[in-house]
């Protein structure tokens, strides 16, 4: 079975369970050595002689070009020395403290975001009202741009409907223009933080900026969006375990890392191996490229109890979805942020949401979740 094609079905869980169950690590389809169970990826994941590889650009069939350049120049492409440099430049920026500083302006975006649903009765499509704006407003806070500009610069690239490449040559487009900007007169926001040098005197070029500023705006957006689509689709339509977070807040961090292992967006993560590597007896060969089951991982029964089923009070819950070892996600910290405020804001807001059929998107085999998820207000609303 192939990992692309399982993760367009509706359901694929009992298809990753097949994989994981009866060929845990194999040689699948489009030159690719298949990984489905927890401890393998999560070892995997850390072991420093996988590197990042290409996966990304070759799924676009990509070989040349400015935007082949970009995605070869941003962090998650680099490994070694390159990479070490790049991320401690960004991640100096990106810090815990940095990220929680943003919690008041990101509560208010979802409470804008979160009036469009204020009718009691009324159905609305969650994904456009809420899921969609909350992680564009707050890439725009993270850019400092105006809500005019991001709207034509960067809302209209993601409703284009013109597919990932030219989506991503918009970005490009806009992104130049924005760094020549900052150059001459930087702003406080976050991306701007970055244009400045680190206590070595090191700086990212300006092609550093531009590449690795598509990166924050596609990956902050496309699996925050899923993130948040998929923690309403999941949590707001099991009444037990609802009743279990409106009951006691404390577990809103836990319910979102549920979700993350639950219903993860990220469905898989590629590496390349530099040497051969012994994987259960399986021999994956130095030089090819592994495709990371990352949702048939999260519901290994080896590493969680009831893997199947959605449970709030889970302990140990240490989803795959970020990834791990030198390549572990840079926003992590910020997508969780976004879907724990999100979830506070539907309780406090509603006492009740009745969520309709989901309707999963086709469109990108590497990300699930709903291209429309209709939710009705029941009961009052606070």
């Amino acid at each position: 079975m192939d990992l692309f094609e399982i993760a367009l079905r509706d359901d694929p869980y009992p298809a990753y369970a097949a994989l994981r169950e009866e060929a845990p690590v194999h040689a699948g389809d489009g030159g690719y050595w298949y990984v489905t169970r927890y401890d393998d990826i999560q070892r995997l994941l850390r072991d420093p002689s996988l590197v990042a590889g290409t996966g990304v650009v070759d799924s676009l069939g990509l070989t040349e070009g400015p935007l082949y350049d970009a995605m070869t120049t941003w962090l998650m492409a680099l490994d070694g020395p390159a990479h070490t440099r790049a991320r401690r430049l960004i991640s100096s920026v990106f810090t815990p403290r940095a990220v929680e500083a943003l919690r008041p302006d990101i509560v208010a975006i979802v409470a804008g975001a979160l009036d469009g649903l204020t009718s009691a009765g009324v159905t609305a499509d969650l994904i456009a009202t809420v899921a969609f704006p909350v992680p564009v407003q707050v890439m725009r806070l993270l850019f400092g741009v105006g809500d005019g500009e991001w709207a034509d610069a960067v809302v209209g690239t993601f409703v284009s409907g013109k597919g990932p490449v030219p989506m991503m040559d918009g970005l490009l487009d806009y992104l130049r223009d924005l760094v020549g900007r900052r150059r001459q007169a930087p702003g406080d926001d976050m991306f701007s933080r970055l244009f400045g040098p680190d206590e070595s005197g090191q700086r990212l070029s300006d092609d550093e900026l531009v590449a690795n500023g598509v990166l924050l705006i596609t990956a902050g957006f496309e699996t925050t969006m899923s993130l948040i689509g998929n923690m309403v689709a999941t949590l707001f339509t099991d009444t037990g375990q609802l009743q279990a977070v409106r009951d006691d807040r404390s577990l809103v961090p836990a319910a979102v890392e549920e979700v993350l292992r639950f219903e993860t967006p990220a469905l898989t993560t590629s590496r390349r191996t530099t040497a051969d590597v012994d994987v259960d007896g399986h021999q994956i060969p130095g030089g090819a490229n592994v495709l990371f089951a990352l949702a048939a991982g999260n519901r290994d029964p080896r590493r969680y109890p009831r893997p199947d089923r959605f449970d709030v009070r889970r302990t140990d819950s240490r989803p795959l979805g970020f990834g791990g070892g030198a390549h572990a996600c840079i926003g992590a910290a910020l997508a969780r942020l976004e879907a724990q405020v999100v979830l506070e804001g539907l309780l406090d807001r509603f006492a009740g949401l009745s969520v309709g059929q989901v309707t999963w998107r086709k469109d990108n085999p590497t990300v699930r979740g709903p291209a429309a998820l209709p939710v009705t207000i029941v009961g009052g609303t606070g």
